[in-house]
């Protein structure tokens, strides 16, 4: 194999370029090192950062409807929701149902509704079949206009968001 002229230029078999890491995101943010701490970043142009969580019901960001209310006692998680960096839009809580089925629970802001009516399945009330308890289930519905709507047995009963998840897209 002969060596190539001088003359001729030379292009490179392989990219010896210095390589570009970019750092791993973590909810939509960055780890910067800034005076000898880390400060995390939003990162430009990539997703909106975590909302935080948002109350639902008195006080909260968004009222309840049509006589469903936040199950009063204090020793479970509030009724709340939340968008995360990615546009996963979660909640948490138990509410209670004054006997209105069927029938709106809340009604989303934009920007944390779905594109398209997602629906499943959440915990309700538990029964007693014998001598031991049932779960039961029912049925929830978001709606792209933001309604949120469960189904339920009756007045008296609660039911579970924390399984309600869904992308934001509306």
């Amino acid at each position: 194999m002969s060596t190539p002229p001088t003359t001729t230029p030379w292009v490179p078999i392989f990219d010896t370029r210095p390589k570009v890491q970019i750092p791993t995101p973590v909810n939509g943010k960055w780890a910067r090192g800034s005076g000898g701490a880390f400060v995390w970043e939003n990162i430009p142009g990539l997703v909106s950062p975590d909302t935080g969580w948002k109350l639902i019901g008195s006080g909260g960001t968004i009222p309840f409807e049509n006589s469903w209310t936040a199950w009063p006692d204090a020793n479970y998680t509030p009724c709340r929701f939340r968008k995360l960096a990615d546009g996963l839009v979660i909640f948490e809580g138990l509410i209670g149902n004054a006997g209105v089925i069927n029938a709106t629970v809340f009604t989303l802001p934009v920007g944390y509704r779905p594109s398209l009516t997602q629906a499943g399945t959440v915990n309700q009330s538990h029964w007693r079949e014998a001598v031991s308890y049932a779960p039961g289930w029912g049925a929830f519905w978001v709606y792209a206009d933001g309604q949120v709507k469960c189904s339920s047995e009756g007045a008296g009963k609660w039911m579970s968001l924390n399984n309600i998840k869904f992308y934001a897209g509306g």
